[in-house]
Parts: structure tokens; C-alpha cells; sequence
């Protein structure tokens, strides 16, 4: 599935096929965005692996960095999730570009911006791909 998803983005090109999302994908969607944020604030890593597409290559990375965070001898404040823009490439698939954003006590403010490529899987929204993207090429 993933593949094929993968594919399809690079033949057809993601900026001439997106559109708007339905209010009931954009609500599914964000749903799953806040769902993996939450895993992610409690170090659940099996709670963000089963948000992921079965054959999805970042299911495991995700998990595990999740797992390995280390929880040092700093205060941290929750990650917040800040979802800029949702888009479907087509009905099944969708990509949600994400501001995460938290505090410590040892470096301060801090963000970092995501990429989510999602696809529906028997009426549900799962992550398929996860990237951190870089400030220079954010739209």
C-alpha cells in the first residue's frame, strides 16, 4: 500500500492533485495527528506503532524514537500539535502539514514542523508516512 501510495504522489505530482479535505476527513485526520502527539507525551510507543499502516517504513523508526526519548533532568512541557493545512491527494490519501511545539527548561521554546502522508484503511485514517521537514521548504 505504501508503494503504490508513493508512487501515485510522484506520478501525478502532489501540488497539482491536492484539494480541500471533506470537514469529516479534516476531523478523522486531525484526530489521528492529536492521537499520535498524545502517544508521543506519554512515551507510548506501541499506542503511536498502531496509528501506522501496517507496511508503512517509518512505523518502526517512530516507535522507537518514541520509546528512546530521553526523559532527562529537565522540565518539558507537553508537545503541542498546530495542524497548518490538510489536503487530499485523493479521496483514500491525504498529507496534514504540522507545527509541534513544546518547552524546556534547558533550551526554551522549541518547534519542529512535520509532514504527515495519511491513507484510509477499511473506513479509518492511518499514518503512512511521517517526515520532520525543514523551514526553507514548508509552503
Amino acid at each position: 500500500m505504501f508503494l503504490r501510495t508513493a508512487a501515485y504522489l510522484c506520478v501525478t505530482g502532489i501540488s497539482m492533485a491536492a484539494q480541500n479535505v471533506s470537514p469529516e476527513g479534516d476531523a478523522g485526520i486531525r484526530k489521528v495527528i492529536a492521537s499520535f502527539v498524545e502517544a508521543q507525551n506519554k512515551h507510548d510507543a506501541a499506542a503511536a506503532a498502531r496509528l501506522f499502516t501496517a507496511g508503512s517504513p517509518d512505523r518502526e523508526p517512530a516507535a522507537k524514537s518514541i520509546a528512546d526519548e530521553p526523559r532527562g533532568w529537565t522540565e518539558k512541557t507537553p508537545i503541542s500539535p498546530s495542524v497548518r493545512a490538510v489536503r487530499t491527494v485523493r479521496a483514500d490519501v491525504a498529507m496534514a502539514d504540522v507545527t509541534l511545539r513544546w518547552y524546556t527548561s534547558a533550551r526554551g521554546a522549541a518547534t519542529s514542523d512535520r509532514m504527515f502522508l495519511l491513507v484510509k484503511e477499511n473506513g479509518d485514517w492511518r499514518i503512512s508516512a511521517y517526515r520532520r521537514m525543514c523551514r526553507d521548504a514548508l509552503p
